[in-house]
């Protein structure tokens, strides 16, 4: 009876530290970014900090290249991403913890398996959060390592210091996400077959 009992326990332990190890591992690989910019981010014409309402987008990789946005339609696509990077989160110059074409934000988390480089991609653009027009200025920052932190405290610091400017000018494109556009679709099907079967009874009747 009593080694029944011993193995009971023996078991629920077992699996209970293969269940905890489990979760530390995963909780593990979710780490949070601690993201500064010392000095300002720069206009174009690298003489003035990035106006207040500025967007600039914090950018992971699983490499030290920061891969270009999607193009399409003749232009560039802000938010997207190429090869193996991936976006973490956006900022406003001006909102929160940010002023003078600087910032710092500890809103966002990234999975460390797929994240070991971080980097900035800003624009000269205040008028909303979604990017869209011709001609707009834009650069992207050099890209640094996001890998020193303990897993115990899965917490990064990076401070990507600034003084780069948005030399780079494109148009850029916004594009409906594909909930949105099969939404259309549905929608203008759905009218379309209405219009065909409305065209047919109304043939079906002068007939008669």
């Amino acid at each position: 009876m009593q080694t029944g009992e011993n193995r009971r326990w023996l078991i629920f332990w077992a699996v209970f530290c293969v269940a905890l190890t489990a979760s530390i591992v995963a909780y593990g690989t979710t780490v949070r970014l601690y993201a500064t910019v010392t000095y300002s981010l720069l206009n174009h014409l690298s003489n003035a900090p990035l106006a207040d309402g500025s967007v600039v987008y914090i950018m992971g990789s699983s490499n030290a290249i920061a891969d270009p946005p999607l193009e399409f339609g003749g232009g560039l696509i802000a938010m997207s991403t190429t090869g193996d990077d991936t976006f973490i989160g956006s900022v406003r110059i001006g909102e929160g913890v940010t002023s003078n074409g600087t910032f710092f934000t500890s809103n966002f988390e990234f999975d460390s398996d797929q994240v070991k480089y971080v980097y900035l991609r800003f624009f000269e653009y205040t008028n909303g959060v979604m990017i869209e027009g011709t001609g707009i200025w834009w650069n992207t920052s050099p890209t640094f390592s996001a890998t020193n932190f303990n897993p115990w405290v899965p917490v990064v610091a990076v401070d990507f210091v600034g003084q780069y400017a948005a030399t780079n000018r494109n148009d850029f494109v916004i594009i409906p996400e594909p909930g949105v556009g099969a939404l259309m679709l549905l929608c203008g099907g759905f009218f379309g077959a209405a219009c065909l079967g409305r065209t047919k009874k109304s043939r079906v009747c002068s007939k008669n």
